[in-house]
C-alpha cells in the first residue's frame, strides 16, 4: 500500500502547488485590478480603479483582502486633532479725535467816547454812527441820568434814540405808515417815539402808582429827560421788545451791537419776549 499513499501525497503537493499557484494569481489580480479585471469581466470593461466588484469576486474564491478589510474594522481609529478657529474679533479702531474749536467770544463794542473842548470825557452809544450827530447836552445829561436811575447802561438808551429820532428830543413822525390798523395816526413822538397808546398806557399804570419806582418830572413826551427816565424804566422791566421794529432795519440799527444773549442775560426781554422772536 506504499504506492497509494506516495500516490496520495503526490496528489497533495500538487493540489497544493495548484492552490498556491491560483493565490498568486489572485493577488496579482487583486493588485491590479483594472488591467486583470478588464481581461476576467471583458462583458464590464472599461471597469475603473473604484470599481470593487474584482475585489469582492477575489475575497469569496479565495479570502483575499480578508485580513485588510478585519485590519480596517478592528484597528481603532486615531482621532485627528481638530484646530480650533480663533473667532474673529472686530479690530479696535479707534476714531480720531478732531479738537472741537472752543467758540470764540463776540468781542462787546464799546461805547463811542467822545472828548469835549473842555476836556470832558462824554460816552455814548455802541453804534459808531452817532459820531455824525450833534447831542446836545441837555440829551446827554437825560440819558446818563435816566440810565442811572434805573441802573441800565446808557449805551442802550443812546442806540436807541439814534435809531428813534436821531437823538431829536421834539421829533413827531408823521409819515404815512405811522398808523393805527384803522389807518389812524399814532404819533410817535420824542428821543424814544413813544405813540399816544404807549404813553397813555406809562402814565395811566406806571408813573407814580403805588408799588411803581417810575415818577416823571413832567408828562409831556417832548421832554428829554421825562422821554428817557419811561424809556430806562420799560427796558429795565424787560420791555425791551416794545423796540423790536427798529432793532435791524432801517438806518441805524442797534440790534447788531447788542446780542440778545446779553439782552436776555440782562433781563431787558423778561416781559416781551414774543418781540424778540
Amino acid at each position: 500500500m506504499d504506492w497509494l499513499k506516495n500516490l496520495t501525497d503526490k496528489i497533495g503537493n500538487t493540489a497544493k502547488q495548484v492552490k498556491e499557484g491560483v493565490v498568486n494569481v489572485g493577488k496579482k489580480i487583486y493588485e491590479k485590478g483594472e488591467d486583470l479585471g478588464n481581461a476576467m469581466f471583458p462583458l464590464l470593461s472599461p471597469v475603473p480603479k473604484e470599481d470593487t466588484r474584482v475585489k469582492d469576486v477575489l475575497k469569496v474564491l479565495f479570502g483575499i483582502g480578508k485580513d485588510e478589510e478585519e485590519t480596517s474594522i478592528t484597528k481603532p481609529v486615531q482621532p485627528t486633532e481638530t484646530s480650533v478657529s480663533t473667532p474673529l474679533t472686530t479690530p479696535d479702531i479707534k476714531t480720531p479725535q478732531v479738537p472741537v474749536p472752543e467758540p470764540v467770544p463776540m468781542p462787546t463794542p464799546t461805547p463811542v467816547i467822545d472828548i469835549t473842548p473842555s476836556g470832558e470825557t462824554k460816552m455814548y452809544g455802541r453804534n459808531p454812527g452817532i459820531k455824525r450827530y450833534k447831542v446836545e447836552d441837555n440829551v446827554y445829561s437825560a440819558i446818563t441820568n435816566a440810565a442811572n436811575e434805573f441802573q441800565i447802561p446808557s449805551a442802550i438808551l443812546f442806540d436807541i434814540a439814534l435809531k428813534e429820532s436821531s437823538l431829536n428830543p421834539s421829533v413827531v413822525n408823521t409819515r404815512p405808515e405811522a398808523v393805527d390798523s384803522e389807518g389812524n395816526p399814532i404819533n410817535p413822538t420824542g428821543l424814544f417815539q413813544f405813540t399816544d397808546d404807549t404813553w397813555n398806557d406809562i402814565l395811566n399804570m406806571y408813573n407814580n402808582k403805588p408799588g411803581m419806582s417810575l415818577h416823571l418830572p413832567t408828562t409831556d413826551r417832548k421832554d428829554p429827560y421825562t422821554n428817557a427816565l419811561a424809556a430806562a424804566y420799560l427796558i429795565k422791566m424787560g420791555q425791551l421788545g416794545k423796540w423790536a421794529d427798529s432793532k435791524d432795519k432801517g438806518r441805524n440799527p442797534w440790534g447788531p451791537f447788542w446780542p440778545d444773549e446779553e439782552l436776555i442775560k440782562l433781563g431787558f426781554y423778561d416781559q416781551t419776549m414774543a418781540y424778540k422772536e
